[in-house]
């Protein structure tokens, strides 16, 4: 049976009905367009004061002596560890007065393309603000014992939550007071290490931004084989094997002469079943003491292997 067609007066009804249905749609959209006006500006008025307060904190650290624990790390006292003279940071060359660079507020330090040379290990650093904040803490935290129970894990500090996560499926609504606890002790704060960058990167170790900055001031021919190598790692690691670098093997108790440089982590896994990053403490500083030696020496011998770039 066909059906009769909707009234003029029918399809009016059906027409208004659409018409405040889209109207009610656009008041609902009006309301959340609003709402995210109001959040924006919120999170633009918070980032603006924690930007004040990162600024501040850096002022203050500028004129204060902080005592860190970085001197277990200290090599310069080691003939072999003292940086030459001709070895000093390379400085910017943009054409800028010395008062300019002298407060590391002038340097923006979360800038991803800004660089700057660590004090402690000689390594060009760039952010932005968390790199530097990484960097830090490679040298002020030490590693502590995974506190999952039967986990003999060692990391540094400042992952290993993210091992408790990723390894042991484990986040921080179910880990027991006990281990919360013990990461607690452990663990230095952000804002200790944030206080620490003036000491690590200080604004004369600024080398600027990396488009000012070849990717590396030495070939990567060998002069002495024609061995080709691509990164300063590799560069490093070439260097020991020509130098015949050695190292003891970090595990207590390993009664093994000392092996190549380049041999060690293959050693460890091969005979002890661990990684490096599975040391303890008292294992893991005085071979990263051993390791800075040598790549102390490496670097300062680094223009006998590969030509330095005009």
């Amino acid at each position: 049976m066909a059906t009769s067609p909707a009234t003029p007066a029918l399809r009016r009804k059906r027409m208004s009905a659409i018409t405040d249905e889209l109207m009610a749609k656009c008041r609902k959209l009006n309301a959340l367009a609003s709402k995210m006006t109001k959040e924006n500006s919120e999170f633009e008025a918070k980032l603006a004061s924690l930007s004040h307060l990162y600024n501040s904190r850096v002022d203050e650290s500028d004129n204060e002596s902080i005592t860190t624990t970085s001197s277990m790390f200290d090599l310069s006292s080691d003939e072999e560890s003292e940086v030459e003279a001709d070895e000093e940071p390379r400085r910017s060359t943009r054409s800028s007065t010395t008062s300019e660079i002298q407060n590391l507020k002038e340097i923006n330090l979360k800038n991803f393309k800004t660089v700057v040379q660590c004090s402690k290990c000689r390594l060009n650093v760039r952010g932005g603000l968390n790199s530097f904040i990484d960097h830090i803490a490679t040298h002020e935290m030490p590693r502590m014992e995974c506190p999952v129970e039967g986990c003999a894990v060692h990391l540094p500090e400042i992952v290993i939550m993210e091992h408790v996560k990723a390894v042991h499926k484990r986040n921080a609504s179910t880990i027991s007071a006990a281990i919360k606890t013990s990461i607690a002790q452990h663990t230095t704060s952000l804002a200790t290490l944030k206080l620490l960058i003036p000491t690590y990167f200080p604004a004369e170790n600024y080398l600027g931004a990396t488009h000012e900055i070849p990717v590396s001031p030495f070939g990567s021919t060998c002069l002495k084989c024609q061995k080709t190598v691509r990164t300063r790692a590799e560069r490093e690691l070439h260097i020991t094997m020509h130098l015949q670098s050695k190292i003891k093997c970090p595990v207590v108790g390993c009664e093994k002469p000392d092996q190549h440089y380049n041999v060690v982590a293959y050693h460890m896994k091969q005979d002890h079943l661990k990684a490096l990053g599975q040391l303890m403490e008292t294992e893991d500083i005085p071979f990263r003491e051993a390791q800075t030696k040598i790549l102390n020496k490496v670097n300062k011998m680094m223009g006998q292997f590969f030509e330095i770039k005009q």
